[in-house]
């Protein structure tokens, strides 16, 4: 009802130039919802984003059954060449079997015109071989040439090794065209336990099936390490477990970052396991029921680089996942949007715009974005749902946002424009960012304030206490206003995001290294070069005041000990400036973080502090006011208490500046050590 009588009151050319916009941005959305679109959404923002999150939430490691060997860079030199003969493969294979492994898989299509001699010196070597072994063949449109077609003979003589068991032709037909798939020569086919597919366009999903001229099913190539393959009322069933495929075929891959398959005990050379081989040593690498995974093409110059959520990565890690999948039955699911949710949200935010203030409606937003993405991001990193709230909440901005013109402008269209203006920027700051007051968390003592250039700062601190440990953050966004603001945003909702993981979890803490890479690659994800920060994140453990730290671009932070003879401090030393430096956070996803330690006492205080304080110019020369003036400053009151030490820091930089409004943010945080009594409290 407060809805309809705020409407009525609206003039009505402003409802007219309000409501045409809105109801295109909403169809647009809409069809975005429901077109390839919100898969390039999908594929550029979304996934990355849950994936790099659920990695700072939940760090993904292989199954260790599963043993990869790569035909890298090294393999190539030591072998001198980019392959080895086919009786070398058919010795490799033998020799790989002979360990017990349950299954081998190739990602090569053993394609090169080999003799029949050494076909038939391949099938003498490979005869016997009880190991599950597949290759790959692939589909496509169109002859492609020196690529050996698979004939409607073969695939009837290998049934067992192409068609699903309980097949659902209406489902299988439904999802795609008749293809004609090639791969090895049919001789060299048949000598396969299975073959199949592997298709992976960098959209982050994979198809099941490929359905043949003949209306049989070539299953993707990793299914041949499952006991059990079958399509079943629409539902592709592995090992009687649903791995979400949908209507097309296609399931999301559950990708871990690269590090995962490349860490050690997972990933081995080519050429360590086939010369020990030749040699007569065996493959001692590989173990009774360990699942091999050879991927001979990766050398330098192979182009099948895939984009992954965690950047370009080979095409054969693709196969890799699809067996950790079989393996932990950890398969991803995804709710896909029809387009109405989109409306839904768009009318929530509008009424929301609409019915409250101004202040309270950028209130209740800011609370809606971050329990939607948090949802989301939950729901991902715990149970393996994928829902993209990406256009939804673009549409419930976009929905509020019409609600508060309506609304402001019932009194007065201009007045209201400008102060609507205003107070958006200013509660987004205020909404996100803590003020600068006292803050106690657990035994260690934070205190820190900032002043803005604008209306709207991009200077962010904060502080949380879980499990033991005190995290402050201080962070300083390129520029200042709106903009900047928006790229706190970002910044407060990774680390918002991790302090309810770690509410949620018994994690004894999380390094501030990984909260700046979790930080880096979402900002990177943005792909604006607007969107850049500095950033430094503190751990203090209350108990022991061990303090880790990692820095991103900020000041060096300052260590100022009590005691005058403090054993850390250098001859003449009052301060001492603790040495931590990093890239600037979204400029590059595979910038690395280091962590420094250092133990404080009693009577500790660390001063962070963004580059404002000190390049912002003094009022009696116009010139910045620079380090020196700090050193001087933090030197005369290193003995006072740390309210006075703040208070008087302040005082000094305000008189010195004359008190104006800054050309840059200006943000103080103060770090006070556990003393000894509050430490034994917490115990």
């Amino acid at each position: 009802m407060r809805a309809l009588s705020e409407i009525k009151k609206a003039p009505k050319r402003l409802l007219l130039s309000v409501a045409g916009p809105l109801a295109a941005a909403t169809i647009l959305l809409q069809v975005l919802a429901i077109t390839e679109t919100r898969g390039i959404i999908d594929q550029n923002v979304f996934h990355p984003f849950i994936f790099h999150t659920r990695e700072l939430i939940r760090p993904q490691n292989l199954d260790p059954r599963i043993k990869i060997l790569t035909f890298g860079d090294s393999t190539a030199s030591t072998l001198n060449a980019f392959d080895i003969s086919l009786p070398d493969w058919g010795m490799l294979l033998r020799e790989i079997s002979k360990t017990g492994c349950h299954s081998i898989i190739i990602d090569k299509l053993f394609d090169s015109p080999y003799t029949e001699d050494d076909i038939k010196k391949f099938t003498q070597l490979i005869d016997g071989v009880e190991s599950r072994n597949g290759i790959i063949s692939f589909t496509y449109a169109e002859e492609i040439r020196a690529r050996h077609e698979i004939g409607d003979d073969v695939i009837a003589g290998n049934q067992s090794k192409i068609v699903s068991k309980g097949e659902d032709q209406t489902y299988l037909s439904s999802f795609s065209k008749p293809q004609i798939p090639y791969g090895a020569r049919d001789s060299l086919l048949s000598r396969f336990g299975a073959f199949g597919h592997n298709e992976y366009t960098g959209d982050t999903h994979s198809k099941a099936f490929f359905w043949l001229r003949n209306s049989r099913v070539l299953p993707n190539a990793a299914l041949a390490i499952a006991d059990s393959v079958s399509v079943t009322n629409g539902r592709v069933l592995v090992n009687g477990n649903d791995i979400h495929a949908d209507s097309r075929g296609q399931f999301l891959l559950n990708f871990a970052p690269r590090n995962a398959y490349k860490q050690k005990g997972q990933t081995y050379s080519f050429s360590g396991a086939f010369l020990n081989a030749q040699r007569g040593h065996g493959v001692d690498i590989i173990k009774p029921g360990d699942y091999v995974v050879i991927l001979p093409a990766m050398y330098t110059g192979n182009t099948d680089f895939k984009q992954t959520p965690f950047g370009s990565m080979p095409g054969g890690y693709t196969l890799v996942s699809v067996v950790q999948s079989i393996l932990t039955n950890n398969w991803l699911r995804e709710i896909y949007d029809p387009g109405f949710i989109v409306i839904i949200f768009c009318i929530s935010g509008f009424l929301l715009g609409l019915t409250s203030r101004t202040r309270n409606s950028i209130l209740g937003l800011m609370a809606l974005v971050i329990v939607t993405t948090s949802t989301s991001v939950l729901l991902f990193a715990l149970g393996g749902i994928a829902w993209s709230f990406i256009l939804p909440v673009a549409s419930m901005i976009l929905g509020c946002m019409a609600g508060i013109i309506v609304h402001s402008s019932i009194a007065s269209l201009e007045e209201s424009r400008i102060a609507r203006d205003l107070e958006v920027a200013t509660l987004v700051h205020n909404s996100f960012f803590a003020g600068a007051t006292p803050t106690d968390s657990g035994a260690t003592r934070v205190q820190g304030g900032f002043i803005p250039a604008t209306e709207c700062g991009g200077d962010w601190w904060g502080t949380f206490h879980k499990h033991g440990h005190s995290y402050v953050m201080l962070g300083d966004a390129v520029g200042h206003g709106i903009p900047a603001a928006l790229v706190t945003a970002v910044a407060f909702s990774v680390t918002r995001t991790v302090e309810m993981e770690l509410e949620m979890s018994e994690a004894k803490g999380v390094m501030p290294s990984r909260i700046l890479s979790a930080i880096n690659k979402v900002l990177c994800t943005v792909n604006s070069d607007r969107a850049c920060m500095t950033f430094q994140v503190f751990r203090v453990e209350d108990k022991s005041g061990e303090c880790v730290y990692a820095n991103a671009g900020n000041p060096q932070p300052i260590l100022v000990p009590r005691d005058t003879m403090d054993p850390r401090l250098g001859q003449s030393q009052r301060i001492k400036t603790l040495m931590a430096r990093g890239n600037i956070l979204g400029l590059d996803r595979e910038t690395e973080f280091t962590d420094h330690t250092i133990r404080l006492t009693d009577g500790d205080r660390i001063l962070l502090y963004t580059d404002g304080l000190i390049e912002n110019k003094a009022k009696a020369n116009g010139e910045p006011i620079g380090k020196d003036w700090l050193k001087r400053k933090l030197e005369s009151l290193a003995q006072q208490t740390t309210t006075s030490l703040y208070e008087n820091l302040w005082s000094s930089y305000k008189e010195t500046s004359g008190n104006l409004m800054p050309e840059d943010d200006v943000t103080i945080v103060i770090i006070t050590a556990p003393s000894a009594k509050q430490s034994h409290h917490l115990e």
